[in-house]
């Protein structure tokens, strides 16, 4: 028995110090790199920290954070690359049978590769088209973008309950810009009515606003595409949208500008305990942990545009923060059930070692109490929460989408606090617009 429990001891604390995820100091260094805009820096500290940091549990985050980097650098072939790589990891996991769920079960959810939040996934593929998207590739973008119906269509036939983020609003007004684009304008317009129909959920759901080049989409296509019972509503909610006409829209080319506000809150360890002996005797106490996630600090709540002296001001287009907090609060229950599962058996385990002690010798009794005691005391040790995320997406997304006559265009970009103060700004000069063509253009704020 003794060499038994001395063997479930050794396997609990190696799995707890096998279950530490990316550290600290590596986000802060990576972060601190992208906040300079230092993009080959930050791709060569996570590259190097591969091994060292990420092991091969956390293959689709290494994958996701390196991806995300090149894109921000501007690197479109290395970003697809990695995130092709990313996208047949995530199919690879969704498909594996794996033993690993005995040592997460003994151990903690830290013991399992890391598969991402099913908003991180989504996120995966909405960043992959934007990225089509700013190097002009529509096609790639148009096949991309296709992809987040069906992967929400598959996430929602695998959850246990109704969640929250069941549709995704800018994946629908991106495939109408892409329908456009291609001079599909019945598929443009079917595509922005869901994303206008998605917002007003939004609206709701995380109390953000419909954007207002949304409803002038919408409605710029509704008397000749909408079908009677639609556009009565339509022309009842949305009264007040004057579009451009859509033959004078047309001889336009439109100017999109993206804004990556913030980085995505990232999760902590929230722990509590069940006490069952008196305040003096600790080795009775279960202790239990699970993740929550936090806000990350960003004073800039919204990007103003000038061009030949017009203003225009981003509309939140992917309240990434806002979706990530109730995701999570959605799937605790879950959490929660497998950790209580987990805990009482490594309970049951610690009580079992100490054996009938009404059978025991005082010398058999004081050991296999103090064995007993020892991998109680292991199996809080490695209860750990699952903090692993993916952190460097954008708190938010912001965006607005400007009809200009064809020409080229000096823009000048603010940054402001919510009371209107200037935190950033840039220039972009000589930007061209071509009729019937989108010009895309981002920029990321992290302050």
């Amino acid at each position: 028995m003794n060499h038994f429990i001395k063997g479930i001891l050794s396997f609990f604390l190696l799995l707890s110090l096998l279950a530490c995820g990316v550290s600290q100091k590596h986000y802060q260094v990576v972060e601190s790199q992208l906040a300079a805009k230092k993009y080959d820096a930050a791709e060569k500290t996570i590259i190097k920290a591969k091994k060292s940091e990420y092991g091969s549990n956390n293959k689709l985050l290494y994958l996701l954070n390196l991806g995300w980097t090149f894109h921000l650098a501007g690197k479109h072939k290395e970003a697809q690359e990695v995130f092709d790589e990313a996208d047949r990891t995530i199919g690879d996991l969704f498909t594996k049978k794996t033993s690993d769920d005995i040592a997460a079960f003994v151990g903690n959810d830290n013991n399992l590769p890391f598969e991402g939040e099913d908003f991180e996934k989504i996120a995966l593929t909405i960043t992959r088209t934007l990225d089509f998207m700013f190097n002009g590739e529509a096609e790639s973008a148009r096949v991309e973008v296709k992809k987040v119906e069906e992967r929400m269509k598959f996430l929602n036939s695998e959850r246990t309950e109704k969640a929250t983020y069941g549709e995704d609003a800018f994946a629908h007004y991106l495939s109408g810009l892409i329908y456009e684009i291609d001079e599909e304008y019945n598929d443009a317009y079917i595509s922005y009515f869901k994303a206008y129909q998605a917002y007003k959920k939004y609206e709701s759901k995380y109390k953000t606003s419909t954007p207002a080049f949304v409803k002038e989409s919408v409605m710029r296509y509704a008397d000749e595409y909408a079908n009677d019972a639609d556009l009565k509503v339509l022309k009842k909610e949305l009264a007040t949208v004057n579009p451009v006409k859509l033959k004078d829209y047309q001889k336009q080319g439109q100017f999109v500008f993206v804004h990556y506000n913030g980085y995505a809150p990232k999760k902590v360890e929230r722990t509590f305990k069940i006490q069952r002996g008196s305040q003096k005797d600790l080795t009775q106490d279960i202790y239990m942990a699970y993740p929550e996630y936090v806000k990350r600090t960003k004073r800039i709540a919204y990007a103003q545009i000038s061009i030949n002296g017009q203003t225009y001001k981003t509309d939140i287009v992917q309240p990434i923060e806002k979706i990530a907090f109730i995701d999570l609060k959605e799937k605790l229950k879950r959490i929660w059930t497998k950790m209580v599962v987990r805990r009482v058996a490594k309970f049951i385990a610690s009580e079992l070692a100490k054996g009938n002690q009404n059978k025991q010798t005082p010398e058999q009794r004081q050991n296999n109490q103090f064995l007993g005691n020892v991998l109680h005391a292991a199996s809080n040790l490695s209860e750990q929460a699952d903090l692993r995320s993916w952190r460097f997406l954008p708190a938010e997304i912001g965006m607005t989408t400007i009809s200009l006559a064809p020409g080229k265009y000096n823009v000048d970009i603010t940054f402001h606090a919510s009371n209107g103060a200037i935190i950033d700004k840039t220039t972009l000069t000589e930007v061209e617009v071509k009729a019937k063509e989108k010009t895309f253009k981002w920029y990321q704020t992290v302050r």
